[in-house]
């Protein structure tokens, strides 16, 4: 349902007035056409869930026409129940309308006036703002119209001026946070309101408490230190577990006893459901679930249960233990994988707790990793009960991405849902399938085609554990509830009976193109590019719509925007001539047009001179000259080519941040590219000027390296590719070549005397037929930190740096090292995530240039192993069309694996010509 026929009928009661409306996205945009808005102000905030919205709309929306107010409205109620889901941005969840009060007078009355209009209808808290007596009205000082800006990292920021003149972020928390300079209007109003409210007062003292401005792994740890963070008078907060829009995870200390406890912490209408329940009515479920499992499965206790207002906690005693997830999923890529007997006790545990659960007339409903906790002593217990249902009787429709059952994602959202055990043994098959990879499982793409292999069948013939779990795994993640296995049947394939044998699938390896058997590869790569030409938008501001937190990016970027997708489309556009005949011809035609309508997009795009433009290939503004460039030469059209030389000029060659992504070291990348694609000589002096610059204000670390201080009183550049010494190191090692300034390649060359001594290695077993080799990680930076995978900052980008400076050196040293990068890369590429900056495609990508052809072919065996079928019976990789995780990422794999063409972004080589000016 969308309301925009409801707002038209609400501005044609205005005869008089001329009013605009504006679709978008998400938000459509309501103003009278002479209106003056305010560029910063008091705005009031209206809540809503989306049984009650077409009412909050209309009495809303009523009162403001009449009094000429502009506002903005969630476009469609899907919209406004994802916004609502648990998962969703506290700072942004149940925002359902904005008004825009011309003054602060009339921001009082509006206050009045909308919490007596909507008295009785539902909402929840925003907790952003500030709630008006306990309504849907709530209010917060903001941006109306003003200014904004793209900070060092690419991210758009709201900005509001200070009354010294300064522009300060807008900031949009948690909780309510206004400027300490802003005066609220109607602050000692509700300085006086009833005790009622004082419930959830103290709700939010406990999420305020956790909430400090601290990264998510700090709040997970983090002490209150304080006496109000107390709940119900009896339990005492001491660390927060986790925080979410429904509410926060807590531990705490029972006062009473000294007991620790877990507190999970519901405010109202959260998910709210069409029959009026929310997700308070599933954590009054789960305690009455744990009362029901108590002894007969290793739950935890049930303490209590508060409702204190509109806010339910739930105590339980805590288990002692680690989640499950942590030990599946380690956050080290360099971490040892599960040992075979590790991975199939873990494997038979969790088949018997769940068995012993359905013996007691209980479906879990919602099964994941995060359902189980491993004890000190080795063994599972169960958590997390919220979904979990008496067979046979109605089930909650929660469900988790990967881990769902087919059956539960497809049913009528108006039907009910009953809970049948067949839930249950699908999602164990799918956590069987997440231990034999050690990663999460991704989510489904549709239905698997006929023949093709799971990622854990293309693991069996180099893992015991993958190929002892696939069958099970198979088995029990049949399509068809009725064909799921049994499990007794599954707990006999995982535990022989002796002198049987382990029934295992055969091995299957990935032929010479690297698909998985069963899989057309044309087909593949055909059917992904014809859903990234379907899903181009060349009349929007964003020419793919953004997905999650891409949002927040610039719309032009490589990472996340058009930059990346231009990218991709001219390296496929090379590939034609190498495809066969029937798919290059059905793929020319929609291509060129493709080409044209987003080379047109790029001018009206690309914006005006004079601004600030952020430098940086991946996130700034460089990698959009660099693809507007290049469309402009593939389409020939002069007047975007000069568009995006005009502003390549204005990109900075000295900046506060060094880097490939988001720095300097892009901008010279760029400048050398454009200069090589046009012979303008402006280009490449500025190129010089940043190569100069970086070997400047290159620092010695102390092992015979460099890094670079990454901004005033910030770290320093990490190691990584995109942002560390690697990305840079490559940068001046391609400048010096092009340039003709030898001094460059002596400084790449001790930035990777750093990376060499700053390499963990350890010896890994190969394939069953392979000696151990050695392999390299490396810390985040030159303080330690975390071992990534991926591109972005992790083996594959660190040793495709090495291994280009090896060759152009001839040092042994360098050499070795990214081979040693090679053997880590393969080694945990099976439990990679898609996409490119941080997962399978990257990984390739840099096995391909190191010549392992064998990894590389499993990269790409591993990719297809998730495609599905889509609707219309075409093979999809997703719908995420980002170059960094999503669907031209993995396209850039797949058209250089299968077709040879040199992929863009990863390791663009800008002292060659690589434009596609010559092809035109």
């Amino acid at each position: 349902m969308d309301y925009d026929d409801l707002v038209r009928g609400l501005l044609a009661t205005d005869p008089a007035g001329c009013w605009q409306l504006v679709p978008g996205d998400y938000w459509c945009r309501v103003s009278p056409s002479r209106s003056h808005t305010r560029a910063q102000g008091w705005k009031i905030h209206v809540s809503a869930v989306p049984a009650d919205a077409e009412e909050v709309l209309r009495r809303t929306g009523g009162a403001l026409v009449a009094r000429s107010v502009p506002f903005k409205y969630v476009g469609t109620a899907e919209l406004l129940r994802a916004s609502l889901g648990r998962q969703n941005d506290p700072s942004a969840s149940g925002k359902f309308l904005t008004v825009y009060p011309a003054t602060d007078e009339q921001f009082t009355r509006l206050l009045d006036e909308l919490h007596s209009l909507l008295a009785g209808l539902r909402g929840p808290r925003i907790l952003s703002d500030r709630q008006y007596r306990g309504g849907l009205v709530h209010y917060r000082y903001g941006a109306f119209t003003g200014h904004s800006r793209l900070d060092d990292h690419g991210v758009r920021q709201e900005l509001i001026l200070a009354p010294d003149g300064s522009l300060t972020p807008d900031l949009r928390r948690g909780w309510y946070t206004p400027p300490a300079w802003a005066r609220d209007p109607v602050a000692r109003r509700l300085e006086e309101a009833p005790p009622a409210e004082a419930p959830a007062q103290l709700a939010r003292q406990v999420q305020q408490a956790q909430q400090a401005d601290t990264t998510d792994e700090e709040m997970a740890h983090q002490p209150t230190g304080t006496d109000e963070a107390t709940i119900g008078g009896r339990y005492r907060v001491t660390a927060t577990i986790r925080h979410t829009n429904r509410g926060g995870v807590h531990r705490a200390v029972d006062t009473r006893t000294g007991r620790p406890v877990v507190i999970k912490h519901c405010r109202a209408w959260v998910e709210p459901q069409p029959d009026g329940t929310d997700t308070r009515d599933l954590m009054r479920h789960e305690a009455a679930m744990l009362a029901r499992l108590a002894g007969a499965v290793p739950v935890p206790e049930l303490v209590d249960l508060l409702e204190l207002g509109d806010n339910l906690f739930l105590v339980e005693s805590e288990l002692p233990g680690r989640p499950l997830r942590e030990l599946l999923f380690p956050a080290e890529d360099d971490a040892e994988p599960l040992a075979e007997e590790s991975v199939v006790e873990l494997a038979v545990q969790l088949i018997e707790l769940l068995r012993a659960a359905h013996r007691h007339g209980v479906v879990i409903g919602d099964v994941t990793p995060d359902n189980f906790l491993v004890a000190p002593d080795g063994r599972l217990r169960l958590i997390d009960l919220e979904g979990a249902a008496e067979t046979g009787t109605p089930i909650a429709r929660l469900t988790t991405k990967g881990y769902a059952p087919p059956e539960k994602l497809t049913a009528d959202p108006r039907g009910v849902l009953l809970a049948d055990e067949a839930m249950d043994r699908y999602a164990a098959g799918a956590i069987l399938e997440s231990l034999g990879l050690q990663r999460p499982r991704a989510a489904g793409t549709g239905e698997r085609p006929t023949g093709a292999p799971s990622a854990l069948d293309l693991l069996a013939g180099r893992s015991r554990a993958a190929r002892r779990l696939a069958p099970a795994v198979r088995g029990l993640t049949a399509a068809d509830p009725a064909r799921r296995w049994s499990w007794e049947h599954a707990l006999r394939c995982l535990r022989p009976a002796p002198g049987t044998g382990a029934r295992a699938l055969p091995a299957d390896a990935p032929g010479p193109s690297g698909a998985p058997p069963g899989l057309d590869g044309d087909r593949l790569v055909h059917d992904a590019l014809l859903s990234v030409l379907n899903a181009l938008r060349p009349r929007e501001a964003a020419l793919t719509e953004p997905r999650g937190s891409n949002g927040r990016y610039d719309p032009r970027s490589v990472q996340a925007g058009a930059a990346g997708v231009t990218g991709v489309l001219l390296q496929a556009r090379r590939a034609l001539p190498r495809m066969p005949q029937d798919r290059a011809e059905a793929l020319a035609g929609p291509l060129d047009d493709a080409l044209v309508q987003v080379d047109r997009w790029w001018d009206r795009n690309l914006g005006a001179p004079g601004r600030r433009l952020l430098p940086g290939l991946y996130n700034g503004f460089a990698g959009a000259c660099w693809a507007a460039a290049d469309a402009a030469l593939a389409t020939d059209d002069p007047i975007t080519l000069r568009h995006a030389l005009d502003l390549s000029e204005q990109l900075p060659t000295r900046w506060h941040v060094p880097t490939i992504a988001h720095g300097v070291a892009g901008t010279g990348a760029t400048l050398l590219h454009l200069w090589r694609s046009t012979g303008e000589t402006a280009l490449r002096d500025r190129a010089r000027e940043c190569a100069l610059h970086l070997a400047e204000t290159a620092l010695p670390d102390g092992s015979g390296g460099l890094h670079w201080p990454g901004g005033a009183g910030g770290p320093t550049a990490y190691h990584g590719f995109a942002v560390g010494t690697a990305g840079i190191g490559w940068f001046l090692l391609t400048a010096a070549d092009a340039l003709g300034e030898p001094e460059l390649t002596a400084v790449a060359r001790r930035v990777g005397d750093g990376l060499v001594a700053a390499a963990l290695t350890r010896a890994v077993p190969g394939d069953p037929s392979d000696a151990p080799a050695l392999a390299a990680w490396w810390p985040e930076g030159p303080d330690g930190g975390p071992r990534r995978h991926g591109w972005w900052a992790g083996p594959a980008g660190i040793g495709a740096f090495l291994l280009e400076l090896g060759r152009r050196t001839g040092e042994q040293s360098h050499a070795d090292t990214a081979r040693a990068a090679a053997v880590a890369v393969a080694h945990s590429a099976a439990r990679a995530p898609l996409g490119a900056f941080w997962g399978l495609a990257g990984d390739g990508q840099f096995l391909l240039d190191a010549g392992a052809d064998r990894a590389a072919d499993l990269c790409t065996a591993l990719i297809g192993s998730h495609a599905g079928l889509d609707e219309r019976g075409a093979l999809t990789l997703g719908d995420k069309h980002d170059f960094a995780a999503g669907v031209p990422g993995l396209l850039a794999h797949l058209l250089r694996h299968r077709y040879g063409t040199p992929a863009p972004w990863l390791l663009p080589s800008p002292a060659l010509p690589s434009s596609p000016a010559g092809e035109r």
